[in-house]
């Protein structure tokens, strides 16, 4: 078996972080040539044409969408019809609002980007009515209609973020000890630490053909939320997950609970209160959220202080 990752929609390859594993059970991983490196760049592993030209394997590829994804596939479409697989390539355009339209135009499918934007600009709920199904509205509604959803975009996070950029400089701290900071961010963040900017405007300053805008909203992010270098390897070495969080359960699934405590690898959460430690980094990013949202929504708590549903 090979496993292939296509993706180059989103040049932030994660299946190149199950190497070793997938190594030890016999699959081969094929994936660009710049997985697990400093460098977005949306290149594929000329490998791969080989692999889907053999015949006594099986070939698994993760594509990513939009039009470049369909276009990578595309590349290899001729590969998979000598093969005589039993599948029939055809291009499905899309139809509407381009993917990154800010606005709807007035077509029936505006773009995601555009939906958010309608959202976070505070539109009363019957403007998305036209772009979302029927069935689905009174949820939109409800939701616009109790929360102030504006205040939990990206540039709703300046404000921390800033501050603690200014604490990492007056500490002398290396940004490169969190996690997806490379050198060069870590040097121009620490140049512009003092700059007053948006989540946008900053991204927009580190912004180079090098690292993509996704690339470094995640190094910001890890910044913020602490998260570093050494524990995220760590985090890969046990598969990244540390514990299972029960979020509900039904009367029969009750008595289920006390087998999978028995049995589960890793530890069953049911009640945050006993198990603080290994959830401190989740209850701190969860406690930034919802401290955003802090007067705007009633009896405002994170998620970790909610009980089971049953």
């Amino acid at each position: 078996v090979a496993l292939c990752d296509l993706d180059i929609v989103n040049p932030y390859f994660r299946s190149a972080d199950f190497g070793p594993k997938a190594q030890e059970m016999g699959i081969e991983m094929i994936v660009p040539p710049f997985a697990r490196t400093n460098v977005d760049a949306p290149v594929v592993n000329p490998r791969l044409d080989g692999a889907i030209r053999q015949r006594d394997r099986q070939v698994v590829i993760d594509v990513g969408g939009d039009d470049a994804g369909a276009a990578a596939v595309g590349r290899y479409s001729r590969a998979i019809l000598e093969q005589g697989a039993s599948l029939t390539p055809c291009c499905l355009p899309r139809q509407g609002d381009g993917y990154h339209a800010d606005s709807p135009s007035g077509s029936p499918f505006a773009s995601a980007t555009a939906l958010r934007r309608m959202i976070l600009s505070g539109e009363p709920a019957e403007s998305l009515l036209p772009y979302v199904p029927e069935s689905l509205f009174p949820l939109y509604e409800s939701l616009l209609s109790e929360r102030n959803l504006s205040a939990t975009g990206p540039d709703s996070l300046s404000g921390m973020l800033t501050a603690r950029l200014l604490s990492l400089s007056a500490a002398g701290a290396d940004l490169c000890d969190f996690w997806d900071v490379s050198p060069e961010i870590a040097g121009r963040l620490s140049r512009s630490a003092e700059r007053l900017l948006s989540w946008n405007e900053r991204v927009e300053s580190l912004w180079t053909k090098q690292y993509t805008r996704s690339r470094i909203s995640r190094a910001l992010l890890h910044i913020l939320l602490n998260i570093r270098r050494e524990a995220a390897e760590q985090k890969k070495a046990t598969g990244y997950i540390s514990y299972l969080r029960l979020l509900g359960f039904s009367p029969a699934g009750r008595s289920l609970l006390p087998a999978l405590k028995d049995q589960a690898s890793c530890p069953i959460v049911t009640k945050a209160a006993d198990h603080r430690e290994l959830l401190s980094a989740d209850i701190y990013a969860s406690n930034l959220y919802y401290g955003l949202k802090t007067g705007l929504v009633p009896q405002c708590r994170n998620e970790y202080q909610r009980q089971i549903v049953c």
